[in-house]
């Protein structure tokens, strides 16, 4: 018996077969509350991070999303890490669009400058409100998109933001100290943090977020690729 397959999915695999995917966004999911204190009330994954470079390199967009929190629950600090070959201070960022009223997050960058509790250290720090009320805080449904660009090299793409944190604070900036894989284990190695705070009824109670292994989205399904190809 004779099997013919239609000329646009023949067309289709060759296509998948001879063209590289190249991975253009990374999705990490905050499901996992790793500091032993309290987790947010709604389903998980609460927060979302998503780095999209376009299939272009030099720049990228990061969403910060709060899809599942829920009442008075927020977003006071977001941690996120770089690939050691850039220089944290030399990335510059913009605001794209949001959605929410919240005010917009101060930004600071070191490497290694900032611990997350119960983790080890980040590169770039977003800092939220934590007063105001929910007029300026960033919190349930809000999100946040963010432009990215590498001042130096001009070669940043999505996969470099997927990063463990370090177990170590680096002893000089720019020089990271190379710990075991047993001290990044005992660490978390995150490759990003966030702070969510007004939990429970009384809104007292907050953890820390994070999800151990992040999901690259490079090797994609079918429906994603035609996505893929319908966006460019």
């Amino acid at each position: 018996m004779k099997t013919y397959i239609p000329a646009a999915v023949l067309a289709l695999s060759v296509a998948c077969a001879c063209t590289p995917v190249h991975a253009t966004v990374t999705l990490i999911e905050h499901m996992f509350e790793f500091s032993g204190a309290a987790e947010p009330q709604g389903p998980g994954p609460w927060l979302t991070t998503t780095i999209d470079d376009r299939g272009t390199p030099g720049s990228v967009n990061i969403t910060l999303g709060n899809v599942n929190l829920v009442a008075n629950e927020f977003v006071s600090k977001w941690y996120l890490n770089v690939a050691d070959r850039f220089e944290p201070d030399l990335l510059d960022f913009t605001a794209s669009s949001t959605i929410g009223t919240f005010v917009l997050p101060s930004i600071e960058t070191e490497t290694d400058g900032f611990k997350a509790a119960g983790s080890g250290y980040f590169d770039i720090m977003f800092d939220f409100a934590t007063g105001g009320g929910s007029g300026a805080r960033f919190g349930a449904g809000e999100s946040l998109i963010l432009t990215v660009h590498d001042a130096g090299a001009g070669t940043l793409v999505a996969s470099d933001f997927d990063v463990q944190c370090s177990a170590v604070k680096a002893k000089a900036k720019n020089v990271r100290i190379k710990e075991t894989a047993q001290e990044r284990l005992a660490q978390g190695g995150f490759p990003a943090a966030a702070h969510v705070q007004g939990i429970g009824i009384d809104g007292a109670m907050s953890g820390w977020v994070s999800t151990p292994e992040p999901a690259p989205l490079g090797l994609l399904g079918l429906g994603s690729l035609l996505l893929m190809v319908r966006r460019r």
